[in-house]
Formats: C-alpha cells, structure tokens, sequence
C-alpha cells in the first residue's frame, strides 16, 4: 500500500495514459503472485526489468555517468552489446 499511496499522490499526468508498470528485483521476478497483486493493485501490466541485477546496473550507469564520459548507454539492455575500449 506504500508504494501505491506514492503513485497515487503523483500529479494525474504523470499517472494517465501508462499502461505498465516496470518491476524489478528478485522478489518480483520470482514470485508470480505478487506479480499478480501489483498488477491488480496499480490497475496496470507489469513487466520486468530487463536487467537481472537492476542495482548493479544503475549503480555501473550512475558512476559512468559522473565521469563525463558519453558511451552512448541510456538503457541497461543497452550495456550487452558494449564493446569496451582501452583507452
């Protein structure tokens, strides 16, 4: 109910015209129910990130990010395909 009463609190447009929420972590990708319940809940589909360690991936684009350097990355689906060069 906590996470509903922020979205629920949001502004109307930033709420309307969504028709999925985003998941993520283990506890959602593993538990079908609850899955089930946050759909019903927010009144929405969910789906999964497509990250499976969606903490490590934010904190590697943040730090990225920070250092100024552009590697064209602004979705985590986006780093398996990086090619890493030596500077």
């Amino acid at each position: 109910d906590e996470l509903y009463s922020f979205f629920d609190r949001m502004p109307s447009s930033a709420r309307e015209g969504k028709e999925v929420i985003v998941g993520s972590g283990n506890a959602v990708r593993r538990n079908k129910l609850l899955r089930e319940v946050l759909e019903s809940r927010f009144g929405l589909g969910l789906t999964l990130s497509p990250a499976s360690e969606e903490a490590a991936t934010g904190a590697a684009m943040t730090a990225l990010s920070v250092t100024g350097r552009s590697i064209g990355v602004r979705r985590p689906e986006e780093l398996e395909n990086l090619k890493w060069a030596k500077d």
